[in-house]
């Protein structure tokens, strides 16, 4: 399967792009790709170039875990400027609850200690690049404590930025005329050798990132770089896309058996059960092709392995 997958991908020229954790990361911490973390940073905050560049460093990237019960928290990049920690996380879909997680990195991130004093503490700043539509279209949105009303902050140590990455994407592929800094936001979502390398011509900053994610899609590892995160992340979805459907055309045959006879809304309705099943069917089918384990698929969905293994 694995090699399978490389083939694929070399025959028709594709890269793993950065909007996959591993990618990011990796493009993110090389040295060759600093300048691209710095302008991205000084994009966002405002933080002058020269300042960021005498001051950054790469903290580690994973927060110990407190005790065997808690889940393991890591972030996408930690880095430190002076008294402001930075963390940067690579959304590549949008759930229920995105937000909610990005904000316990946030609060972990200060680590404040008994007896510490509270003046002086870090700002704390996240940058979230969104592989999706969430705001508006503005490239980069910027979000503060602050009044609603008479737009009073509450504090300044606490930043989020959001960058539209979809958003580019779109302007790209429409032809509409992107910014330079959009250009280079860009190489993160690319798929494709010859675009990244057509993008990149004149740039040195785009041309060090576009190697970097060529060299880590020729190693064979990176192909298959789908975390247990992202895998749970297609699940799901296939799951969600499911119920959803059911739930249609189970209001579907509801309604439609209120108007009717029993006799004919109970056909109805058997035949939209043998519909749903076979969308079931499918959308396990696809689980399956994609490698991901039969028992895992099972417990995810709460479908028994022998009725997975005889489809």
């Amino acid at each position: 399967m694995k090699n399978q997958i490389v083939e694929k991908y070399k025959k028709e020229g594709k890269v793993v792009p950065a909007t996959y954790d591993v990618v990011f990361k990796s493009v993110m911490q090389d040295e060759k790709c600093r300048d691209f973390l710095i302008e991205i940073i000084c994009e966002c905050t405002k933080l002058r170039r020269d300042y960021v560049r005498e001051n950054l460093i790469i903290k580690n990237n994973e927060f110990p875990v407190k005790n065997v019960n808690e889940k393991r928290k890591i972030t996408d990049l930690v880095i430190s400027i002076d008294n402001n920690i930075i963390n940067l996380e690579m959304n590549k879909y949008y759930y229920n609850g995105l937000i909610e997680r990005n904000d316990i990195y946030l609060n972990s991130l200060r680590n404040l200690k008994i007896g510490q004093e509270y003046e002086g503490l870090n700002k704390i700043i996240q940058i979230n690049f969104d592989n999706f539509d969430m705001f508006d279209e503005r490239t980069i949105i910027k979000f503060m404590i602050m009044d609603e009303e008479r737009h009073i902050k509450e504090t300044e140590n606490y930043e989020k930025y959001h960058i539209n990455l979809k958003k580019i994407k779109e302007k790209y592929y429409n032809n509409e005329v992107l910014t330079i800094f959009e250009k280079r936001l860009l190489m993160l979502v690319l798929d494709s050798k010859e675009e990244l390398q057509k993008i990149s011509s004149e740039d040195v900053m785009m041309k060090n990132v576009k190697d970097k994610i060529i060299t880590l899609s020729e190693e064979d590892a990176m192909i298959l770089c789908y975390d247990e995160e992202e895998y749970k992340e297609k699940v799901r979805r296939a799951v969600t896309l499911t119920e959803r459907q059911e739930a249609r055309k189970t209001g579907f045959a509801e309604g439609h058996a209120e108007g009717h006879a029993e006799g004919h809304a109970e056909g109805h309705a058997e035949g939209l059960a043998e519909g749903v099943l076979e969308g079931k069917k499918e959308i396990l089918k696809s689980l399956v092709n994609s490698g991901m384990e039969i028992e895992k698929i099972s417990k995810i969905t709460k479908i028994p392995v022998e009725y997975i293994k005889n489809i």
